[in-house]
């Protein structure tokens, strides 16, 4: 029994519970002042960036989990959550450069 299709989808239920929690959080501590409306509006960075990869999946990663071939494919979820995944990897590795080099200047 192959458990990485099973995996794959309890991530992607944990990225969306997790998101829905701090965005629930977020909207509460958004009503009693005590954050900011674009710090809300950070968190919805990664979903963002999941909506865009799992537009732009290849097509053949759509078709099917299981290749004829015996081969594995992902899908469009799995490369979306890979590619989400890097990116926002690249994203906080830049803002810390940038972090970095600025209070290296001040």
């Amino acid at each position: 029994m192959d458990f990485a299709p099973i995996l794959i989808y309890v991530c992607l239920g944990l990225i969306g519970i997790g998101a829905l929690l701090i965005m629930g959080f977020g909207v509460m501590n958004l009503t009693r002042g005590k954050s900011s409306p674009i710090t809300l509006g950070i968190i919805a960075v990664p979903l963002i960036v999941f909506a865009v990869w799992y537009a732009l999946a290849p097509a053949d990663f759509l078709a099917t989990l299981v290749k004829p071939d015996g081969s594995y494919s992902v899908g469009a979820g799995g490369y979306a959550v890979m590619m989400t995944a890097l990116t926002m990897l690249g994203l906080g590795a830049v803002s810390l450069l940038v972090t970095t080099a600025r209070g290296f200047f001040k």
